[in-house]
C-alpha cells in the first residue's frame, strides 16, 4: 500500500477524521508527521498542510476550522482555499449547527445549504474535492497508486403504508369514502370498495411484482418499514396485523430490510427503540438499517439518538425539498459527532432524489423527472460513487396520481 506523508503542526481528531475519509477512498495509507525539518527532509508523496513552503510537497494552506473546537458561525466561503476543511464542513453537517432556519417539518432545508447558495448542490462536490486532490497528487507523484472505485446503483423503498385500502379499520373505510365522496373521487370510493371486499388487489400491494423483478437485477432492494403508532403523519396499519407481518417476513425472505422511524421519533430515544424492537421481534433478527420518516433528520439528536439503538447505518442523508447531495457526497461515510467531537461508527449512506421531491415539491413531469436523475446519475458515474434514490411502494405502484411513475424509477433500478 502506497504511503503518503502529510504534515501539520497540529493533530486534532477533525484533521484525522478528513484523513481517514481520504485513506478510504484512495485504498491509501496517510503518516502523519509533525516534525517540519523529518518532513522537508523526505522524498516521499508528501502533502504540507501548512503555511511554510516545501518545494517538494503539495501544499493547501489551512483555514484552522480543523484546528478548532466547538461550533460558531463564520463566513463559509473562508473555506474555498482550504479542500480538507472544505471535506470537513461538508461531510459533518456543520452549517446544520449554526443555521438555525427550518421548514414545516422541522427539517434543515436545501435552501438553507451552502451548496445550494453556491449552486452546487446538484454535484457531489465533496467527492470532486477529493477527485480533484488525487489529481494533484497524481500529477506529481506519477508513480503513486490510487484504489479505483466502481460505480454503484441503490434502490431504495419506503413503506409508510403498507396497503391503499387493504387492512384498513372499518372506521377508516367509512371515514376516507365519506371524505373522498364530497370530493367527488369517485374512482376512489369503487376501488375501496372492491379491495375492502376482496374483489380486486390493493394497488400499493406490489411486493410480489417487486419480487419477480428482483431475479432479473444485480442489486437487492432496502425497505425501510414504519411500525410506529397511527398518527397525523404515521398512517399506516398496526405493526401487530397479520398480513403486514406477513409482508415484511416474505420481503425479509428476498431484500434488505431496515426501520423507518415515525414522525418525530429522530428526537425520541425511547421511541426509535421501540419500534425498532418491534421490527425486530416480527423478523426474530436485529435491525441495524435505519431511514428517518419524513426525511426528519436533526443534528446530532437523531445520529445519537440512532447509534443508543443500535442502528449502524442510517440512511436519512439528503433532502426533501430538493434533488442533490446534502453532504455534497454519494459515498456512504462516517457521521462525525461535533458536540463531542469524535468519529462515529455510524455510516451514513446518502441519496440524491426521492419520488415525492420529484413530483410533489418540485412539480415536473415524468419526462423532466428522468432527464433530472440520468444527470445525477452522470455526475455520480463521475466520480464512481453510489446513485440512491428514494421511491415508495405508492409511486412504484402506478396507480392514480402515480400512474407511470412506477415505470419511470424501476428504470433505476439495476
Amino acid at each position: 500500500m502506497n504511503v503518503l506523508y502529510f504534515y501539520s503542526y497540529k493533530t486534532t481528531q477533525r484533521l484525522c477524521y478528513v484523513l481517514q475519509i481520504l485513506e478510504e477512498r484512495w485504498g491509501t495509507r496517510i503518516e502523519m508527521i509533525e516534525d517540519w525539518e523529518r518532513f522537508i527532509q523526505l522524498n516521499e508523496p508528501k502533502l504540507n498542510y501548512s503555511e511554510q513552503i516545501d518545494e517538494g510537497s503539495i501544499q493547501i494552506k489551512p483555514h484552522g476550522l480543523l484546528f478548532n473546537q466547538g461550533i460558531k458561525f463564520f463566513d463559509f466561503s473562508e473555506l474555498e482555499t482550504d479542500a480538507l476543511a472544505m471535506i470537513f464542513f461538508l461531510l459533518s453537517r456543520y452549517e446544520e449547527y449554526v443555521i438555525a432556519e427550518r421548514d414545516m417539518h422541522k427539517r434543515f432545508s436545501a435552501k438553507s445549504s451552502y451548496l445550494y447558495h453556491t449552486k452546487r448542490l446538484h454535484r457531489p462536490y465533496t467527492d470532486i474535492l477529493i477527485q480533484n486532490l488525487k489529481h494533484k497528487v497524481n500529477k506529481k507523484y506519477p508513480l503513486f497508486n490510487f484504489k479505483n472505485n466502481q460505480f454503484k446503483s441503490e434502490f431504495t423503498i419506503d413503506i409508510d403504508q403498507a396497503f391503499h385500502y387493504q387492512q384498513k379499520s372499518f372506521r377508516r373505510f367509512v371515514g376516507a369514502n365519506i371524505r373522498d365522496a364530497l370530493k367527488l373521487h369517485w374512482r376512489s370510493v369503487l376501488d375501496r370498495k372492491l379491495t375492502y371486499f376482496h374483489l380486486m388487489k390493493d394497488p400499493w400491494n406490489i411486493y410480489a411484482d417487486l419480487k419477480q423483478k428482483s431475479k432479473k437485477k444485480t442489486t437487492l432492494p432496502i425497505f425501510f418499514f414504519l411500525v410506529g403508532d397511527y398518527g397525523r403523519f404515521n398512517k399506516n396499519i398496526s405493526y401487530k396485523n397479520a398480513a403486514f407481518q406477513q409482508v415484511i417476513k416474505e420481503i425479509n425472505s428476498w431484500a434488505h430490510v431496515g426501520v423507518h422511524p415515525s414522525y418525530n421519533a429522530g428526537e425520541d430515544l425511547a421511541t426509535i427503540q421501540t419500534e425498532k424492537t418491534r421490527l425486530e421481534g416480527i423478523l426474530n433478527k436485529s435491525i441495524n438499517h435505519s431511514r428517518q420518516h419524513y426525511i426528519q433528520l436533526s443534528l446530532p439528536e437523531t445520529y445519537l439518538n440512532l447509534i443508543s439503538s443500535g442502528i449502524k447505518n442510517d440512511y436519512s442523508m439528503g433532502f426533501a425539498d430538493e434533488i442533490g447531495f446534502r453532504a455534497g457526497t454519494a459515498f456512504p461515510f462516517d457521521w462525525y459527532d461535533l458536540i463531542n467531537e469524535e468519529i462515529t461508527n455510524l455510516k451514513v449512506h446518502p441519496f440524491c432524489a426521492m419520488d415525492v421531491t420529484l413530483k410533489n415539491y418540485l412539480n415536473l413531469s415524468i419526462e423532466e423527472a428522468n432527464e433530472i436523475l440520468t444527470d445525477l446519475k452522470e455526475e455520480i458515474k463521475k466520480v464512481n460513487g453510489t446513485f440512491s434514490i428514494i421511491s415508495h411502494n405508492e409511486s412504484l405502484s402506478n396507480y392514480a396520481e402515480w400512474k407511470g411513475w412506477g415505470m419511470l424509477f424501476l428504470k433505476y433500478w439495476d
